[in-house]
């Protein structure tokens, strides 16, 4: 498999991903005051970076969101700004491992996912915790958490599903341990977080 190498990590102990990729693009995006899918990062939209970047995995990539994208499979909001709950639910896991990622984690690199899959051991999910807050949109989740997110349809609120699994979080020190960037996990939620990460990028 040449992806390890493209990677510079080491997947040689996999047959073949049992992890995809689920990028969320819809949502509201009510903060940064437009669209957050079509942020553009040195004349190109981030959401292609993003697809770029988990394509050298060569795992399966699903948008969820109001619009098709190259390079990725597509699932229609039901309705729009219904938040990612909904559009998840309407998401049929192919693999044991998923991992969700929001469309504004601006410095995201795609070797963070083998090693937080690697990571997950018994729980039902993995997620980053930067500063003292969850990062649910940038984690790695099992098929068993999605059975409970379908068995479940009163809950709307991404911190209810994931108080209902079993949760390895993983903190800035121990990020930095795995090999993971913690600033990699970070989504801009305004205008102005985004230049910060642009800039932290080009430092």
């Amino acid at each position: 498999m040449t992806y390890g190498i493209r990677l510079g990590y080491d997947l040689s102990h996999m047959s073949g991903p049992d992890f995809e990729v689920v990028i969320l693009t819809g949502g509201a995006s009510r903060r940064m005051g437009f669209d957050k899918s079509s942020l553009m990062i040195d004349g190109k939209r981030l959401v292609g970076k993003l697809i770029q970047e988990c394509d050298s995995l060569d795992c399966p990539i699903t948008v969820l969101g109001r619009f098709p994208e190259p390079g990725a499979a597509f699932l229609a909001d039901k309705s729009d700004y219904s938040g990612p709950l909904a559009n998840l639910r309407a998401f049929s896991p192919s693999k044991d491992f998923i991992f969700v990622l929001s469309c504004d984690i601006v410095l995201f690199n795609a070797c963070n996912i083998p090693k937080l899959r690697d990571s997950i051991l018994a729980y039902q999910a993995v997620i980053p915790v930067l500063e003292g807050f969850d990062q649910p949109l940038c984690a790695m989740y099992t098929n068993q958490a999605f059975s409970i997110l379908f068995a479940n349809e009163n809950i709307i609120r991404v911190k209810d599903w994931t108080s209902l699994l079993r949760v390895k979080r993983i903190e800035e020190d121990d990020l930095n341990s795995l090999g993971i960037q913690p600033i990699s996990c970070v989504g801009a939620n305004t205008m102005e977080a985004f230049q910060r990460l642009i800039s932290a990028d080009r430092q």
